[in-house]
């Protein structure tokens, strides 16, 4: 089938997600997944969920259906522990970590062929985080805020699968180097350890974000 064509004809819709946003360690994923309205019950066909309601294996193979899907797109984004601090420590007010979510959300709607978007709410207020987003798309469309997004709108969970499936690869190339610290989150025990040794470990401070303020309490950081 003529994608290209198609996409022209039909109604696209785009769902947006991110992965490791309460993270200690690594980066923060933000991903896009584009596909025709009319090809939406295909992704329930494969069994398509909200990433945390999958198992690690049923993830990665729903991410390599996923890239295969006919027509379909994605877009990912790392955003590094060391950008992420260059916002937290920002002295603009405005300037914040949902702030960052909402900015390259927008980069994604304005590069991914869609009509309609539907985000996983970073803020608190839905219409407030819409509002930021909105501020950077270029281009006309119909977009939703949702809290929850992964859960109710098939979409957004394929792109909850391709931010986490990428973000764990991310993790165990890390682990590969530095060793098992765990999740990389502040409820993971073997994390919290982990980066009380962080003076044995100079080379490790690039993968850990700074400004975080519970890592900051942490005893010899």
């Amino acid at each position: 089938m003529n994608c290209i064509k198609l996409q022209k004809i039909q109604e696209m819709v785009i769902g947006i997600d991110e992965a490791g946003r309460g993270s200690f360690i690594g980066p923060l994923v933000i991903a896009g997944f584009s596909i025709p309205y009319i090809f939406i019950s295909r992704l329930k066909e494969l069994g398509v969920k909200d990433s945390k309601k999958l198992t690690p294996a049923k993830r990665t193979e729903l991410y390599v259906k996923l890239k295969k899907l006919e027509c379909s797109s994605v877009l990912i984004y790392k955003l590094s522990p060391q950008l992420i601090d260059s916002y937290v420590w920002s002295n603009v007010k405005s300037i914040n970590l949902n702030y960052l979510e909402a900015f390259y959300m927008a980069k994604i709607i304005n590069r991914l062929p869609g009509n309609y978007t539907v985000v996983d709410a970073a803020d608190v207020s839905e219409s407030l985080f819409l509002k930021n987003v909105l501020k950077n798309v270029r281009r006309n469309v119909i977009l939703i805020s949702s809290h929850h997004a992964d859960d109710l709108y098939s979409v957004v969970s394929a792109a909850s699968i391709v931010a986490k499936v990428v973000r764990d690869k991310e993790i165990e190339k890390l682990h590969s180097v530095y060793g098992n610290f765990g999740s990389g989150y502040p409820s993971d025990p073997k994390t919290l350890k982990f980066l009380k040794s962080l003076k044995d470990k100079p080379d490790m401070f690039h993968a850990i974000r700074l400004s975080w303020k519970t890592l900051n309490k942490l005893n010899n950081i």
